[in-house]
């Protein structure tokens, strides 16, 4: 009997556990939708945002509720390729619709460490069309793999830079964070845009005497017609939209 009692017992507490966790588990789902939704009522006004950044985290987008909701946001940028061979499957459809809108529209490509430019930059330009952008394009660069490993990165990321110069016209953007331009683009890339991200309520701080162009501010903001949260991006004062337009005629070959 004592035994058959103690088995009784375990069993209760273990289903009391289970029910704890599941609650529990609820409550944090709740919770982080919450703070996703807090965050952009703080941050979604026309004296804060300039722009959004997209990928294919946030699918299909309602570009009439974006422009309806939030007439203050003037520019956007949608991931294009990755790699050597992976395409958005809604970049096409992302681009046009927000184009169609009004919103002024550039590309950007993910740079993967692994595989070289060349290859990446064939991506790039044959899912990128030139006549259908509005701002220049964008390299995405977060990854390098090990510090020992770097510098060799870095090198085919100023190819890939070379030969979007060369194709485009212009020098991509260089979208990266704050600690990564810090320790390893700051000697070449200072003179390029850069678009850098930084979520510590200030503004970016860059090595030497580089300036940001845009300031990605925050990755938790809330858009209608966007699905997930969405990336909130800045103008730094002394640029504008006219600093990072894409001008067709001037860069047809």
């Amino acid at each position: 009997m004592r035994s058959c009692a103690r088995g009784i017992a375990s069993q209760l507490a273990c289903g009391v556990k289970q029910i704890y966790i599941f609650a529990l588990t609820i409550l944090m789902l709740a919770v982080s939708g919450a703070a996703c939704a807090t965050h952009a009522k703080k941050r979604v006004k026309k004296v804060d945002v300039d722009g959004i950044d997209i990928s294919h985290h946030n699918g299909k987008i309602d570009w009439k509720k974006v422009q309806k909701g939030h007439p203050e946001i003037r520019f956007v940028y949608i991931k294009a390729t990755e790699g050597a061979s992976w395409v958005d499957s809604n970049y096409e459809y992302n681009l046009k619709h927000a184009r169609k809108k009004g919103f002024k529209v550039g590309s950007y490509h993910f740079f993967n460490y692994r595989v070289g430019a060349r290859e990446q930059f064939d991506n790039f330009v044959k899912n990128v069309d030139r006549s259908k952008q509005d701002i220049i394009p964008m390299v995405d660069f977060e990854k390098y793999g090990s510090e020992k490993n770097a510098s060799k990165v870095v090198a085919e990321l100023k190819e890939f830079c070379r030969l979007v110069k060369r194709h485009f016209g212009v020098y991509p953007m260089i979208y990266t964070n704050e600690r990564i331009y810090n320790l390893h683009l700051y000697k070449d890339f200072k003179r390029y845009h850069l678009f850098i991200a930084n979520y510590k309520q200030r503004s970016p701080e860059l090595k030497g005497d580089a300036r940001y162009t845009i300031w990605q501010f925050s990755e938790r903001g809330r858009i209608e017609g966007v699905k997930e949260c969405v990336d909130l991006d800045r103008f730094h004062p002394d640029f504008s939209l006219n600093s990072i337009t894409y001008s067709k005629k001037k860069h047809k070959k």
